[in-house]
């Protein structure tokens, strides 16, 4: 069985394709891992859209549901960045709260 998938940023659903008894073709679709792509997808819309607040919330839900995943890794990766972006812009407060929400949800 083969695994096709296109870059992590991109629209995708992961299709097994196998065989079946009668050498007919069977494709099944991971939809957690559909589920996770257009999270990731959502969040980087509303990073580009400067709606911080909205993009943490589904960054979170992302690394919440979903902690041993690929989005996972750039959804904290994003996390960080929005967090580093307050503290640029001199809101210690907010760059704080994000890390400590990611902390609250990080094993």
């Amino acid at each position: 069985m083969a695994t096709n998938a296109s870059d992590i940023n991109s629209p995708r659903i992961y299709e097994t394709r196998g065989r079946d008894r009668r050498n007919n073709t069977i494709t099944t679709t991971d939809i957690n891992s559909s589920t996770r792509s257009f999270l990731l997808r959502m969040g980087n819309i509303w990073l580009d859209k400067n709606e911080l607040r909205q993009a943490i919330d589904v960054f979170l839900k992302i690394t919440e549901e979903y902690p041993d995943s690929d989005e996972c890794n750039l959804a904290k990766l994003a996390l960080l960045t929005i967090s580093q972006r307050y503290e640029k812009e001199g809101e210690l407060r907010l760059s704080l709260d994000v890390l400590e929400r990611l902390e609250q949800c990080t094993p």
